[in-house]
C-alpha cells in the first residue's frame, strides 16, 4: 500500500513524511495521514508564535535571561554553542530545534544526549503566561548542564526560573510561585522540587519530571 502512495509530491517534509508513513501503516489511510501533517504543522506554528512573543515580552523588560553557573567562560560557550535560554527561544521562534550545551567538562552534570530538541509547546506557553501576570528570569530551557544526560531539559520538557538575578537581587517571590503553580496546573506543567534552596533555581516541566 505504502509503494502506492508518492511521497515526493507531499508539501511536508521531514517528521510530516514519517506521520504519513506511520500512519498509513497503522491504517489510518492517505487522507488520516494527512489530517495528522496538518495538525502537526499547526502544532509547529503556534510554538512559533509563542516563542516569538515570549521575546517580545523579554525585550519589554517582563523576563531576564540570568547565567546558570555566574561564570563567564561557561557563559561564552554556551553562546558559542546556541544554547542560552535567549538562543533556545530564537531558534523555536524561527521553527527550528533549540541547541543542548555540547561540554559539561569543569561545570558539573551532564551533556544532554541529544544535540538539538523542540521545545515543548506546553513550556512554551507556561513561560509567556507566566510572564504575562509576573516579571520573572530564567535560566535554563535546553541548554545548560543538569545531573542527568536524560535530563527533562534536553527533550525540551524544561525550564529552570531563577532565584537571584546578575546583581544578586532576589527575583523569586511567593506571589511569583503561585502563579507559576497556578498556571503550570492549567498547561500541563509542574514544579519538581528544585527551589532556591537546594537547587538554586525552580524547575518547572512536564509531569514535574
Amino acid at each position: 500500500m505504502i509503494k502506492n502512495i508518492k511521497l515526493q509530491k507531499l508539501h511536508s517534509k521531514g517528521f510530516s513524511h514519517i506521520l504519513i508513513v506511520v500512519a498509513i501503516v497503522v491504517g489510518v489511510g492517505v487522507a488520516g495521514a494527512y489530517s495528522l501533517v496538518a495538525s502537526h504543522a499547526d502544532s509547529s506554528r503556534k510554538n512559533q508564535r509563542l516563542a516569538q512573543k515570549i521575546l517580545e515580552q523579554a525585550n519589554n523588560g517582563h523576563i531576564d535571561f540570568v547565567s546558570a553557573t555566574g561564570n563567564a567562560k561557561f557563559d561564552q560557550a554556551d553562546a558559542q554553542y546556541g544554547s542560552t535560554p535567549r538562543d533556545n527561544l530564537r531558534s523555536a521562534a524561527d521553527g527550528r530545534q533549540s541547541n543542548t550545551t555540547r561540554n559539561c567538562d569543569g561545570r558539573g552534570g551532564y551533556a544532554g544526549s541529544l544535540t538539538d530538541t523542540y521545545i515543548d509547546g506546553r513550556i512554551l506557553l507556561f513561560i509567556y503566561r507566566l510572564s504575562k501576570e509576573k516579571n520573572i528570569a530564567v535560566t535554563s530551557i535546553v541548554g545548560q548542564c543538569h545531573d542527568s544526560s536524560t535530563s527533562t531539559h534536553y527533550k525540551g520538557n524544561a525550564v529552570d526560573l531563577a532565584c537571584r538575578d546578575a546583581k544578586g537581587n532576589d527575583v523569586m517571590s511567593r506571589s511569583i510561585l503561585k502563579a507559576a503553580n497556578d498556571i503550570g496546573k492549567k498547561v500541563g506543567v509542574k514544579h519538581n522540587g528544585e527551589n532556591c534552596k537546594n537547587a538554586g533555581h525552580y524547575h518547572f516541566s512536564i509531569h514535574g519530571e
